[in-house]
């Protein structure tokens, strides 16, 4: 490993050693936690925002700003959309009509589980900052594509599988 690689996982077991690697990990957990039940936008609060101190918030870190405007109901929302996404992909990939589409499905899945965990993990400082986005959410163009290329090729196993199953109903 590199040595700011190594820096970044002791910032986390020794947090005073390093407290200028862990300034947007801090300031981002005291802007989800100031977000509250509802949020800022939801209560109508118009102090100052948490997210003001986070550097880029809109990448990496916008699961900070949605906990801070929308509150833990809408975090919740968030992960639970993520995990009803992953359910319908490992449908899809138990559905799938061969093997290849089975093993496409199933990476989609663990892609986007991987990285939502990793991405939250980060947010709420219980893994180092790794520069993974949130899938779908974060202000970064290739993965924005990456992500959607990728749901296209599940739903294209989808509607491939959905047609071989008719052909065999027809046919028998």
């Amino acid at each position: 490993m590199k040595p700011y690689q190594q820096d970044r996982i002791l910032s986390l077991i020794h947090p005073d050693d390093y407290p200028e690697l862990l300034y947007q990990q801090e300031n981002a957990v005291e802007a989800m936690s100031s977000g509250g039940l509802m949020g800022k936008t939801l209560t109508g609060d118009t102090g100052v925002r948490g997210t003001a101190y986070v550097p880029v918030v809109e990448s990496d870190f916008i699961f900070t700003g949605i906990g801070e405007e929308f509150g833990f109901l809408g975090a919740a929302i968030v992960i639970l959309l993520f995990t009803f996404l992953v359910f319908r992909i490992m449908i899809i990939a138990k559905r799938a009509s061969d093997i290849m589409g089975k093993v496409i499905a199933t990476g989609a899945a663990a892609i986007l589980m991987l990285q939502t965990f990793i991405n939250i993990g980060v947010v709420s400082m219980i893994l180092p900052n790794t520069g993974i986005p949130l899938p779908f959410v974060s202000n970064g163009l290739s993965s924005v594509v990456g992500c959607y290329s990728m749901l296209g090729l599940v739903l294209n196993i989808a509607i491939n599988t959905g047609k071989k199953q008719v052909q065999e109903k027809i046919l028998f």
